[in-house]
Formats: C-alpha cells, structure tokens, sequence
C-alpha cells in the first residue's frame, strides 16, 4: 500500500484530503503541522507528502528536504532505489504571498 503523508494545519482540508485518499485504497497519515510530520517520517515509511506549504513552526521546505535526505539514506542503507514524490498545495492567497499572479 502507498503511504501518504498529508500535512496541513487547516483540520477540515486534511479530513477532506485524507477521506479521499483512504476511500481510493491509499493509506493516508494525516499530520497538523510539519514537527508531528516529521516525527510520523521517522515511523513510517512515507511513499509521497502533500504539503501545505506555509505553516507555522517550521518551514515546509526544510522539512521537505530533510525528508528527501532521509528517504535517501535508507535507500542507501538498504539498497533500493530511491523515488520520492511531494505535491504542494497552496491556497489562492498563498500564491500571491509567493508573487505569483493569475
């Protein structure tokens, strides 16, 4: 099964985002803010993270890359091949936070 790990702060977008992808036979850990994320990466073996990408306590993207470099080393470790899939999800007022325009 694959392991999705959801991380976003906004409770009912991650029940929503969650339901989904346990109703379509993936097996989703949902975590409120990236520490709990982390914590759960150390757990479990996470196939792909979905993000919101502005939260509080850390930034996402450290956590992404930290995320990547230990998905890394225990490929290493143990030989296998080393895939790893993140989407982020940003909410239309987090675009223009970027600079990004529509």
């Amino acid at each position: 099964m694959i392991n999705i790990l959801v991380l976003e702060d906004d409770e009912k977008l991650n029940y929503i985002v969650c339901l989904y992808l346990n109703d379509n036979g993936y097996h989703a850990i949902s975590c409120k803010n990236a520490v709990e994320a982390f914590d759960k990466m150390l757990e479990e073996t996470v196939n792909i993270i979905i993000s919101d990408i502005m939260m509080p306590e850390m930034d996402e993207l450290i956590l992404l890359v930290s995320a990547l470099l230990r998905r890394a080393s225990i490929a290493n470790e143990r030989k296998l091949e080393t895939k790893f899939q993140i989407a982020v999800m940003l909410k239309l007022s987090q675009f223009e936070a970027l600079g990004i325009r529509w």
